[in-house]
């Protein structure tokens, strides 16, 4: 009869416990608005111009450094909008729309600044050099495959495959496995 209310008591406070630190979480319609909000709070920051995304970053800094937040961000972002898209399939259209033009800004002239700056080459004409630009190419390449994860067509594929077959750099990187995607 003891063991009997010694577990009886142990449930009781185990269900105290949860209730206690449960009573205060949302529904999920709650969270989903709240993921939503913030998203979209995300999407109109980043989802512009290259110069807007990378005025977003602190200046104090440097170009090199911003030029990096600036790519860091932008797949952050297209990694954040793949994880919306399968939570909630109904925002996948807007994800693929978002994620396309994150990769428009994260190929631009002025993105690529910062890695042309410190390799004295630009990352994506030089795929076969010597330097390394795997930072760079993960990032895109990354953001390709999430583009391709959530139903992307084929606009990068070319772009992806040279990623992970011809540069030097990027064969000998953490991604190079994904490139078994395609």
């Amino acid at each position: 009869m003891i063991a009997l209310m010694v577990v009886a008591l142990i449930v009781a406070m185990k269900a105290v416990w949860v209730y206690a630190y449960t009573k205060d979480n949302g529904t999920f319609e709650g969270e989903k608005k709240d993921i939503l909000a913030r998203k979209n709070y995300l999407v109109e920051k980043f989802v512009t111009s290259p110069y807007r995304v990378l005025d977003e970053m602190p200046s104090g800094i440097g170009m090199q450094f911003q030029g990096e937040w600036a790519l860091y961000s932008c797949s952050m972002l297209t990694a954040a909008l793949v994880n919306i898209a399968e939570l909630y399939p109904e925002t996948e259209d807007e994800a693929l729309q978002c994620i396309d033009e994150l990769i428009y800004i994260v190929q631009s002239p002025e993105l690529r600044q910062y890695d042309r700056m410190r390799w004295g080459e630009d990352p994506l004409e030089t795929l076969n050099g010597d330097e390394s630009h795997v930072s760079y190419l993960s990032h895109l390449a990354w953001m390709i495959s999430g583009w391709k994860r959530i139903g992307g067509d084929d606009r990068y594929d070319k772009l992806y495959k040279s990623h992970c077959f011809q540069s030097q750099s990027f064969r000998n990187s953490f991604c190079h496995r994904e490139c078994n995607l395609f």
